[in-house]
């Protein structure tokens, strides 16, 4: 054989060797790596998807607290008044709070109401299920209910204002069907399948939150996780498994076959430039690229991004990724947006407002700058209520703040207390200051109520507290909740309360 055949057989021998050695080493870094994001992404989904079956549970026993603190509520269980009952547990109430059971026990545990929506017509719950929602009082969590599962919550029943005793106990029940399921997928925003069981499995006291989690299945185009949500009857769980896409390792193992043909291509014409081309034209890019992911995953970056150069298909992976870690972050984002901000007006929430005003509660003391608190309570939210419905009485809420906060700047910021209490806090202002700015608020309000067409006029009651050497930021705001009930009480004193229904103005 001529020299020349065995070089030719040589070059192919080491392009054929280099293609197969080079070319799996790609695959297996990649790989590797699209596993780990996958892997992470997966999990931060996951989490966020547990997150938000807390927050349906909270937002269920939210709805429930709404009506066992509503005085009509009360006073139903002292008066046994049943227009209370035709005026409030209709069809279209189970509907719109998306209940099934609903069961008022008064002071004894005795029933003094109980209906079951079936989708068509409200009836009375079977008494065989009775006792099974009578024995859970005082809890709130997944139970079985005949053959359904159901999410229970009860609370006692109370006045709004707290300082009466409790008059017996309130419950609301939703069966846990598919199509409660598929509003759960719709609301969390999320691109999954769900199959729910009931299975025997011992219960993890150690677990603070009582979801547990389990990665089933990770191969393949999808994934499966497993979810556990315990009964309240102490031996079994509420098994949701869940089923979602492998973008980045479908995405990466479709970019991987590109990667291959295109190195068979420069192995067959540039032979000995091979494994200068591969090192410049893809290995080093990709090792950026995995680079540049380990730092995201490590560090929890998630405003990070991968840098991208060129047109080929590595940066089109690199843009795939930047565009998942996109939509990873504005998930992120709106998670935060959602604890951080009142959804109904705007407002910041207790929480995320009270660590503010925390902070700057220390620089008044510190006489880095003067504090002033106003407590406003938005008058006459109830009779709005019972008049026109929630959703008046909501419209009527969103609208005394947007005209609260169209006198504020970048040196204040308001806070929902609750239902229809507010606290507008004021940096670098005192007490005659706030009470300008009151001034010209109730100006403002006037105006609307003469040029702006509702079935109600807006009237607000409010309190100033301005920080004098106050020894704990509650001292500050219980004074201007103190100041806001005097003024109520001098305007009740005075006749001086405008009637908040426009037909009897």
């Amino acid at each position: 054989m001529k020299l020349n055949n065995k070089l030719r057989i040589m070059v192919l021998s080491f392009i054929i060797l280099s293609l197969v050695i080079i070319g799996g080493y790609v695959r297996w870094v990649t790989k590797d790596n699209y596993m780990r994001v996958e892997t992470a992404l997966f999990e931060d989904e996951i989490e966020l998807i547990k997150r938000g079956l807390m927050s349906e549970i909270q937002n269920f026993r939210t709805i429930l607290i709404d009506w066992a603190e509503w005085d009509q509520t009360y006073n139903y269980v002292e008066s046994r008044d049943e227009t209370f009952i035709e005026e409030n547990f209709v069809a279209d109430s189970y509907n719109l709070l998306n209940f099934d059971y609903a069961m008022i026990l008064d002071e004894n545990l005795d029933i003094a109401y109980d209906g079951y929506y079936d989708g068509k017509n409200l009836i009375s719950i079977d008494q065989t299920l009775i006792g099974v929602l009578k024995g859970y009082q005082g809890n709130s969590g997944l139970i079985r209910l005949g053959d359904d599962t159901v999410l229970y919550v009860s609370t006692p029943i109370k006045t709004s204002d707290g300082m009466s005793e409790d008059k017996g106990v309130l419950i609301f029940a939703r069966i846990m069907d598919e199509e409660q399921l598929e509003k759960l997928r719709y609301h969390l925003n999320h691109d999954f399948t769900i199959q729910a069981d009931i299975i025997e499995k011992p219960l993890e006291s150690d677990n603070p939150y009582g979801i547990m989690s389990e990665l089933k299945h990770f191969e393949g185009d999808y994934s499966e996780a497993i979810l556990w949500l315990p009964l309240l009857d102490g031996k079994t769980y509420y098994s949701m498994t869940f089923k979602l896409k492998n973008r980045v390792q479908i995405l990466g193992n479709e970019n991987i076959r590109r990667n291959i043909i295109s190195l068979v291509m420069v192995m067959v014409i540039f032979g000995v430039l091979l494994d200068l081309a591969l090192k410049h034209l893809v290995i080093n890019r990709v090792i950026r690229l995995n680079d540049q992911i380990n730092e995201i995953e490590s560090l929890d970056k998630l405003d990070s991004r991968v840098s991208v150069n060129g047109g080929d298909e590595i940066a089109e992976l690199a843009y795939s990724i930047n565009e998942m870690l996109d939509e990873i972050d504005d998930m992120h984002r709106q998670v935060v947006k959602y604890a951080d901000y009142d959804s109904m007006t705007g407002a910041l929430s207790r929480k995320k407002g009270f660590d503010l005003l925390e902070r700057d509660f220390e620089d008044a003391k510190s006489d880095k700058l003067d504090l002033t608190v106003v407590y406003f309570d938005v008058d006459g939210l109830k009779r709005i209520n019972d008049s026109f419905g929630h959703s008046m009485g909501d419209k009527l809420i969103t609208d005394a703040v947007h005209l609260i906060r169209n006198m504020t700047d970048e040196n204040s910021y308001i806070i929902r207390l609750g239902g229809d209490e507010f606290l507008l806090v004021l940096r670098n202002s005192d007490e005659e200051s706030a009470k300008d700015l009151i001034d010209e608020l109730f100006g403002n309000i006037n105006m609307f109520n003469k040029t702006i067409s509702r079935p109600y006029i807006i009237s607000l009651s409010y309190g100033v507290s301005e920080y004098k050497e106050h020894k704990h930021l509650d001292d500050l705001v219980e004074a201007a909740d103190n100041s806001m009930y005097t003024f109520k009480r001098y305007r009740k004193q005075t006749r001086d309360y405008e009637l908040l229904d426009k037909e009897n103005s």
